[in-house]
């Protein structure tokens, strides 16, 4: 579908950052736009002076700019591009990003916020009053995908080592499921150690962060036999040759900006199962066969996962079928050709009562954000 009357600006950044994940999904929504809009389509790089960018605006009589790219300052696109509409891709926390809309004193701007899930999408909505739309993310299919091999009980988590993605909690539940159920099966995990988000309210009372709990608790285990493995990061191509080697990924992440799942669909690709918590953006793969979700339950401000539901997916190690990818993304790509870029006249209006804070992202806004989870 080809959206008539208006043209549309795309901004760019030219560098990158070493966040594959966020890299990989800006380029095909810059590529979904390409192909939706055709002419109409046009895109700027930044940085670039004022003029540059005003000049470039009358010249190609833009009437609407494509935020997409987190880095992008906003406060200051917003005083250039004082007159245009926005459209708004929300990547990540969608509390985080609205937060940051009111800090700017963004309210009442003629704003449309695309949601890449549909749990971030109901948040938005939950949150705000104002245009919210749902354009999926849709990640382009690999020229082939490695076949796995002939394995059973090997288990990989690749991924930041953080407290929202409950890198540690997999350690100690993997380890019961280990002991109790199947002694056959071996995890081993690849990533980075990060910090970030981890609580600091209250103060204190800590092993140490996040990234200490984990090596913690992996020198525990090992030393007590589990066959638990942490080989470091690697770069995403090794990673790529690597993951035939195992038969399930498995993550029971609950961090605000899962609002997609990269690691899920790179997974699949390469014809692994997925044992994954019932959370945000994971949950737009809960129609494969080889996904198996499981429950995210939130109680006395804390949350949990079904740990015998854990448990019972670990056991399935599906890998007789290969994922129906194409005709997920086919499904994906009619609703972005449907989507209508046009919206009403509409100000945006931020019902957050209370700041965002990381560590409290279901306590303080439990109503809110409960449907990451329900």
């Amino acid at each position: 579908m080809t959206v008539k009357h208006k043209q549309y600006l795309w901004l760019d950044i030219n560098w990158e950052d070493s966040w594959f994940s966020s890299n990989y999904l800006l380029k095909n929504l810059r590529r979904c736009y390409q192909q939706k809009l055709g002419k109409d389509f046009h895109s700027f790089t930044l940085p670039a002076d004022e003029t540059q960018l005003t000049t470039f605006i009358k010249a190609n009589q833009i009437t609407s700019v494509i935020l997409a790219d987190p880095r992008l300052n906003l406060l200051g696109l917003f005083k250039q591009l004082e007159g245009l509409e926005f459209l708004i891709h929300v990547i990540g926390a969608p509390l985080k990003k609205l937060e940051d809309l009111k800090q700017m004193k963004l309210e009442g701007q003629k704003i449309c916020l695309l949601a890449g899930s549909r749990a971030n999408y109901q948040i938005l909505k939950n949150s705000c009053s104002a245009e919210v739309k749902y354009f999926p993310f849709l990640p382009s299919s690999p020229k082939s995908s490695v076949k796995i091999k002939n394995v059973q009980n090997k288990f990989i988590y690749f991924g930041r080592l953080s407290h929202k993605k409950n890198v540690t909690a997999l350690l100690e539940l993997f380890a019961k499921y280990q002991k109790d159920i199947n002694p056959q099966a071996e995890l081993t995990i690849f990533g980075a150690a990060c910090n970030a988000n981890f609580p600091t309210k209250p103060p204190g009372h800590y092993i140490g962060m996040s990234a200490d709990r984990f090596f913690y608790k992996l020198a525990q285990l090992q030393s007590l036999g589990h066959k638990i493995d942490y080989q470091g990061a690697l770069s995403h191509d090794d990673l790529q040759k690597r993951l035939g080697e195992f038969n399930t990924f498995v993550s029971l992440s609950t961090a605000e900006e899962e609002d997609f799942g990269m690691s899920v669909y790179e997974s699949l690709t390469h014809n692994l199962s997925c044992v994954l918590s019932r959370w945000g953006g994971y949950r737009e793969f809960e129609n494969f066969d080889q996904v198996s979700l499981v429950d995210v339950i939130h109680q006395d401000k804390t949350l949990f996962v079904d740990q015998d539901q854990f448990f019972s997916a670990l056991q399935k190690q599906n890998q007789t079928q290969v994922a129906a990818l194409s005709s997920w993304e086919a499904e994906r790509q009619a609703i972005i050709e449907k989507l209508d870029l046009n919206f009403e006249d509409r100000k945006l209006n931020i019902k957050l009562e209370r700041s965002f804070f990381s560590e409290e992202f279901f306590n303080e806004h439990t109503e809110l954000v409960s449907p990451y989870w329900g």
